[in-house]
């Protein structure tokens, strides 16, 4: 199972893990499997932060960058 975090479109209503705001059908979020939850894009700071982190962190691993 692939528990890497995702930008996605929302594909029914639920409610922002952070910021307990409303996600309509078809907003932008951020999907993290590993505890099924979604961040409500541009209300979500601390989880779009963790989510560049992700990126940056895969593509070093992804390009033979890393220096871990």
């Amino acid at each position: 199972m692939n528990t890497d975090p995702k930008q996605m479109t929302s594909r029914f209503p639920s409610t922002c893990a952070e910021s307990g705001k409303p996600i309509p059908k078809g907003a932008g979020i951020i999907y993290w499997p590993s505890n099924k939850s979604a961040y409500l894009i541009g209300h979500a700071p601390k989880a779009e932060q963790e989510f560049r982190e992700f990126q940056s962190l895969a593509y070093e691993e992804d390009h033979g960058h890393c220096t871990y």
